[in-house]
């Protein structure tokens, strides 16, 4: 497949619509494959010396949620996840012999380049593609850092406690450990005045979320 240099593009955008999380597979880091593994070490997965998440049946990733992602809730979106449909190189494209997926941002020089198979090309707001572009590349430099203009949406707490689903990977943290939850998550909560404290189960406590 060729990938498309952004400067061949007008501008993109996320729909949200869940493609990518259907028909591919998701590639992880060997940190990533540790770190997910910890809480559901059934839904990681090794293939030729590669660590990607495991798929339902019907194809989709097993953190899928509606339109979101479950790993998203407690800081552990896969990087692959958070930069698709671009992929960001430090060298061109073997097939870019112009060099335009050249970008320069805070005195880097990297190279970026869109899957064509993406729906959102060339459908988003043209002023947000240097932001995104920024992102990405800074995601590429720190793939923890926090998400706005590539693939995330603000998450809605009361919809996601009321998911049987949800309330399941939330026992399953619980049992296993204590993690952080999406800053975005709990801005949102704390401006509904309600404290929202880390996963970890006090000593005696029921299986739930702890909400105080």
């Amino acid at each position: 497949m060729n990938y498309i240099p952004w400067r061949l593009v007008k501008s993109w955008t996320c729909f949200m619509c869940g493609s990518c999380c259907t028909r591919y597979a998701v590639t992880l880091t060997w940190e990533e494959h540790r770190r997910i593994g910890r809480f559901w070490p059934d839904k990681v997965r090794v293939k030729n010396r590669k660590p990607y998440l495991g798929r339902r049946v019907d194809g989709r990733c097993d953190f899928l949620y509606g339109k979101g992602c479950y790993l998203q809730i407690v800081n552990m979106k896969p990087f692959s996840c958070k930069i698709w449909p671009l992929r960001v190189l430090l060298k061109p494209d073997r097939v870019d012999r112009s060099s335009h997926g050249l970008c320069q941002i805070h005195n880097r020089e990297r190279f970026v380049y869109l899957n064509p198979a993406c729906s959102g090309i060339n459908k988003g707001n043209p002023l947000d593609l240097s932001e995104t572009l920024r992102e990405v590349i800074e995601l590429s430099i720190d793939s923890k850092r926090q998400q706005r203009y590539s693939t995330t949406e603000q998450l809605d707490f009361n919809r996601l406690i009321s998911s049987p689903r949800t309330k399941r990977i939330w026992d399953q943290v619980l049992v296993r450990g204590k993690v952080d939850l999406d800053p975005a998550l709990r801005d949102q909560r704390q401006r509904e005045s309600t404290r929202l404290y880390a996963f970890e189960r006090p000593e005696g406590a029921s299986i739930g979320l702890c909400l105080y």
